[in-house]
């Protein structure tokens, strides 16, 4: 299990740091919640505002000890009611492959292929002789796909695509390819109609491979662009539904609508991070919560009247924190100074306080991979 911490530090910069790098026994939700509370407090970090893991089942038990921790130690945000925030790229990777059905057989065909050129030294020999009589000016290799990583997918189709000719050529001189590929418990070659499959599959898979390293980055802030991006991708999609790609479409609509198709089951935080973001703010998100919910009409409205409100309510949660902490640093500096130094006191404390985020803003971001 490796579990990573975002956070801010004293002078304003995003760090990343790897918590803990551990072998798993047991991958129980609650064995799982056991280790990553041992780690926190190894650690010494009792505020955590989110954790960002997959939707896997184990996870949400994971999620819901966690939460129970958090509320015990007094330091959750709002009872934790925003503590599970799902990960954005593996929901990505779970709408292509729903729309990649219908061409499973061709990809199959894919992977046959770069199966039989990573063999051996001889096939990997024999390739690059078909790949240079072809003049193919490409240089990166054959991969075969990840289930686990998003892009492989596409990074496998789209190195294919660019050795078409290269495989043509394998398929038409080379006896040994195709013997195997042809043999019976092999899926057989690529014909003219599974190039075309393919060619298709990348130029629609682009987007989302794009949309996935963008959301993907640990350096920068990632939060105020996924509903931006969001947008993107339901607009393709409703574009694809009306062309001749229609057929790819409809299933990923569907599953998309199954996770962001009601803003009352997802992270508020996805829309609180574009209200905060001094370059959008609450007119951009009425924008793009028109654009993403068309219908039915008002709906759209309704939806920035409750992210709104939730939005105020986590300003005012965060207000009476910072009024506890000064009512309490004031007792002490009352009691440790006098009069007007006291003031001053109270002043340099509540500043250094309040720029100290495991102090007031208190919002570690827990990305667990296990």
């Amino acid at each position: 299990m490796s579990l990573t911490a975002h956070f801010i530090d004293d002078n304003w910069n995003l760090q990343k740091k790897i918590l803990c790098f551990v072998p798993v026994d047991s991958h129980k939700g609650e064995d799982l919640g056991d280790m990553l509370e041992r780690c926190l407090r190894e650690w010494g970090i009792d505020r955590v505002y989110s954790i960002t893991v997959d939707n896997a089942s184990a996870n949400d038990v994971l999620v819901r000890s966690l939460k129970e921790c958090l509320n015990k130690w007094g330091t959750s945000v709002l009872r934790g009611k925003d503590l599970h925030m799902c990960c954005v790229a593996h929901i990505a990777n779970l709408v292509v492959h729903d729309g990649m059905k219908l061409y499973n057989n061709s990809v199959e065909l894919v992977r046959a292929c770069c199966k039989w050129v990573r063999q051996s030294t001889l096939k990997v020999k024999t390739f690059k002789d078909a790949v240079a009589f072809e003049e193919i000016d490409f240089k990166k290799n054959v991969c075969l796909d990840v289930p686990h990583r998003w892009n492989s997918f596409y990074d496998m189709l789209q190195r294919v695509e660019k050795y078409e000719q290269a495989f043509a050529r394998l398929a038409r001189q080379e006896k040994t390819f195709r013997n195997e590929l042809n043999a019976p418990s092999a899926p057989g070659i690529l014909d003219f109609e599974d190039w075309e499959n393919i060619r298709r599959l990348t130029r629609f898979l682009e987007h989302f491979y794009l949309f996935t390293l963008e959301v993907s980055g640990s350096w920068y802030c990632t939060i105020n662009l996924l509903l931006h991006e969001l947008c993107e991708i339901n607009t393709r999609i409703n574009k694809w539904e009306i062309s001749k790609e229609n057929d790819l479409a409809a299933d990923m609509k569907e599953k998309f609508a199954k996770y962001w198709g009601d803003p009352t089951k997802m992270n508020k935080n996805i829309f609180f991070a574009v209200v905060l973001d001094p370059s959008q703010k609450m007119g951009y998100l009425n924008y793009l919560l028109e654009d993403l919910y068309l219908e039915p009409k008002g709906k759209a409205k309704e939806y920035g009247c409750w992210i709104e409100a939730k939005l105020r309510k986590l300003f005012d949660f965060y207000k009476a924190e910072i009024e506890n902490q000064n009512e309490h640093c004031g007792s002490n500096s009352t009691n440790a100074t006098s009069g007007s130094r006291g003031g001053k006191g109270l002043i340099e404390i509540t500043l250094i306080t309040s720029l100290d985020p495991n102090q007031v803003v208190g919002m570690v971001l827990v990305v667990l991979q296990a």
